[in-house]
């Protein structure tokens, strides 16, 4: 004889599963809503930068050490009509005005090491990331910098702690860039801050 209703799932294993979708989809909505206010997105920010005047950024992701120090990978193009120094970069309301040399093992100064003619293409990246250490990193907005580390930006969000199975977003308001540029045979320091963040996906060290 038949046992009825043999091989039917029971109908509370339906809402269990319910739930446990809708807690998740809820716990993803309360951690990646505040990375992407306003739609800035990963992507919408590189569209935005690869089209940006006279500094534009070709590509960008970051990654977060052993330390949980996350480094951004950014691959830097003169898109404009003159050669511009690159002198500083901004981000979270403030500017650093050095990045971090391997070669030298010691911080070094921006300006004057990242000069770049129209259509020249420039790196901050660490050796791990494939590019010389030129690099600078990115700290939350409410650390304090330790002494002698000049090379961090404050940001809004920073990738998940090393060894998350999750990497997570970065995204640094108010990013841009301050540089020199040559009109008339003068030289002009301007500044480009970013209309949009730049928001940026985390991939595994």
């Amino acid at each position: 004889m038949a046992l009825s209703g043999q091989g039917d799932v029971p109908g509370y294993v339906y809402l269990v599963l319910a739930a446990v979708l809708t807690a998740l989809a809820a716990i993803a909505l309360i951690f990646v809503a505040p990375l992407l206010q306003g739609g800035d997105s990963p992507e919408s920010s590189s569209a935005y930068w690869a089209g940006a005047k006279p500094i534009s950024i070709l590509e960008a992701w970051a990654i977060a050490d052993e330390d949980n120090v996350t480094y951004p990978y950014l691959k830097l193009k003169n898109n404009g009509e003159r050669p511009v120094r690159i002198t500083r970069l901004l981000g979270g309301g403030k500017s650093i005005g050095n990045f971090y040399n391997d070669e030298t093992s010691a911080e070094a100064s921006i300006d004057g090491s990242f000069t770049l003619a129209p259509g020249d293409a420039a790196y901050f990246g660490q050796p791990s990331q494939g590019k010389p250490g030129h690099w600078v990193g990115l700290q939350p907005s409410n650390a304090s910098a330790a002494p002698g580390e000049s090379a961090l930006i404050p940001a809004a969000s920073v990738c998940s702690p090393f060894g998350s199975l999750n990497p997570g977003i970065a995204r640094v308001d108010g990013f841009g860039f301050e540089y020199v540029e040559e009109i008339g045979g003068q030289e002009l320091t301007r500044q480009e801050p970013g209309a949009k963040p730049l928001v940026v996906y985390c991939k595994p060290y």
